[in-house]
């Protein structure tokens, strides 16, 4: 099917770099359940230094789509989002990017 571009930039208000493999994930869901799409974008661990911002960009299948759009981080082998974002936006450890 046909696929879209999401690209974010995220930054890490930390002063040191992740000290783990991090997945950035999209998700989306209609106001419940939040479901992982397309593929993760890793980040090697220490890769992400503290006080930058990093552009990640993610191809999302249109078919698999819902009404809101979310974005997650991972430590590799979990299966809920565990980075936190400072933002308020959260539901379910997902930030939530808005209606599609």
């Amino acid at each position: 099917g046909d696929t879209g571009t999401l690209t974010i930039a995220i930054e890490n208000l930390g002063v040191a770099p992740q000290y783990f493999p991090l997945y950035i994930q999209a998700g989306t869901g209609n106001g419940g359940e939040i479901s992982p799409i397309g593929d993760a974008v890793l980040i090697p661990e220490a890769e992400f230094a503290g006080g930058t911002i990093r552009t990640f960009v993610l191809e999302l299948p249109s078919d698999e789509l819902g009404e809101i759009l979310y974005i997650g981080a991972f430590e590799a082998g979990e299966k809920e989002p565990n980075v936190r974002f400072a933002n308020k936006n959260i539901k379910q450890g997902w930030l939530e990017l808005g209606g599609i």
